[in-house]
């Protein structure tokens, strides 16, 4: 049975937990360690900053009532 896999970003061979779930991937992983994929979301995120701006906006607008419960909580402490 197959327990490792090569992250195409780094080379380096990595057990599957290192890997997230991604049902289209070989094996059901990404093809991205969790370390490499984060570093090339954060980079998209620098890259598209007004993107990622309404994004958050929108987000917030959505789901006023958790942020709404979560800075109740938070000022609370």
């Amino acid at each position: 049975m197959i327990t490792r896999r090569i992250c195409t970003s780094c080379n380096i061979e990595k057990p599957f937990e290192e890997f997230g779930n991604y049902k289209k991937g070989k094996w059901g992983k990404r093809e991205n360690c969790k370390v490499c994929k984060r570093i090339k979301d954060r980079e998209y995120e620098r890259a598209n900053q007004d993107k990622m701006t309404a994004k958050h906006a929108r987000w917030v607008k959505n789901n006023y009532q958790h942020v709404l419960e979560y800075n109740q909580k938070r000022y609370e402490n």
